[in-house]
């Protein structure tokens, strides 16, 4: 069959069925993606998981000097929440980073995942 430009081929004589064997479904999980850094702004990253609730909040230094340029970086802001700590030196250096419950990457259960500025959170249950 031919509509417009497209063409769907078909079979009229196989019935369509769904397939007896299904999935449990997919474990719970989310993305967090920081799409902008800027000076004296704070990025949080809220979890709900087996009823509690899980916060890792990054907020970035004013600009007060040369050297937190490399704190505003997304990669850096989402590597502090991973972590929950700031690194002691070079990039995110300056970051201060708050928990509450141990923060997102104290969940047991769940595993973090980092893709430069792109945080993958998933259940491993």
């Amino acid at each position: 069959i031919t509509i417009a430009d497209y063409t769907f081929i078909v079979n009229r004589t196989k019935t369509v069925a769904m397939a007896a064997d299904t999935d449990a479904g997919r474990n719970p999980e989310a993305i967090f993606f920081v799409k902008q850094g800027d000076y004296g702004s704070s990025y949080t990253a809220e979890v709900t998981f087996g009823g509690t609730t899980y916060t890792t909040k990054v907020t970035t230094p004013n600009g007060g000097s040369a050297s937190h340029r490399l704190d505003i970086a997304t990669d850096v802001i989402v590597k502090a929440m991973v972590d929950g700590a700031a690194p002691g030196s070079g990039a995110g250096k300056d970051l201060t980073v708050t928990e509450t419950n141990g923060g997102i990457n104290g969940i047991s259960g769940v595993t973090l995942s980092q893709s430069g500025s792109v945080l993958w959170v998933k259940s491993d249950d």
